[in-house]
């Protein structure tokens, strides 16, 4: 048996992990939006095959943080 004071652990480390991905998954979105504007702007920085692997990135993290 796991005492009780590791389930607390557990439950505290999870939520760290679930904070941090959060964080990430906005700060990808945030990145996200600056690429859009940016090709808006017509300062195309970034080829469209990147583009669209970051948005599957943000879509993949997204579903991660869902199933948590």
């Amino acid at each position: 048996m796991i005492p009780n004071c590791g389930k607390e652990y557990t439950k505290m480390f999870m939520n760290m992990i679930y904070r941090f991905l959060t964080l990430v998954n906005v700060g990808l979105s945030l990145l996200l939006q600056m690429i859009v504007n940016m090709k808006i702007l017509g300062k195309n920085l970034f080829d469209n095959c990147i583009g669209e692997y970051m948005l599957g990135l943000v879509i993949k993290t997204k579903n991660i943080v869902e199933e948590i």
